[in-house]
């Protein structure tokens, strides 16, 4: 199953908070909150499995202090962090961090996830007329790659 990019870049966060010192769960959340300006605050049902699927990853050790799971990241989680900071080409990742939550917040934001949301029900009930009318598939699959080389070139156009 591949993983989320809203989940590796709160594991992400995770973790760097995790390379400056060992956290139990609560300090995690309350950090993140801080750290973000409030802007986003996450939940034990978030942070506690990323807790554990980080463990599992290899990358954290956990130990028990006054009743507390602490956990803290062993030398492999360290490696992967610090890697996976450099992937940011130079920028602060709590920087980059505050940004992307604030974005997430705007106006433009909501109205491109409102606008991805009904690009997306058109694909599904497109797929179905396909599997209904098969001989539709070749014009279905040249209106995908004409909208793929679209983006492509607005990217290219906006690097």
């Amino acid at each position: 199953m591949k993983k989320s990019r809203r989940t590796g870049f709160i594991q992400l966060a995770v973790s760097c908070l995790l390379l400056e010192k060992p956290m139990h769960g609560y300090q995690i959340m309350k950090e993140l909150a801080e750290r973000s300006g409030n802007v986003y605050s996450p939940s034990a049902g978030t942070i506690y499995p990323m807790l554990q699927m980080l463990q599992q990853n290899g990358y954290v050790d956990v130990k028990e202090i006054d009743g507390k799971n602490v956990y803290e990241l062993n030398a492999i989680g360290r490696e992967h962090t610090m890697k996976r900071i450099q992937d940011l080409n130079g920028k602060d990742f709590w920087t980059e961090w505050r940004s992307v939550l604030e974005w997430k917040q705007s106006k433009e934001a909501r109205h491109l996830k409102h606008e991805l949301l009904l690009l997306k029900e058109q694909i599904r009930h497109a797929e179905k007329v396909v599997r209904n009318q098969p001989e539709q598939t070749e014009t279905l699959v040249s209106l995908l790659k004409q909208l793929q080389q679209e983006l492509k070139d607005f990217q290219k156009k906006n690097e």
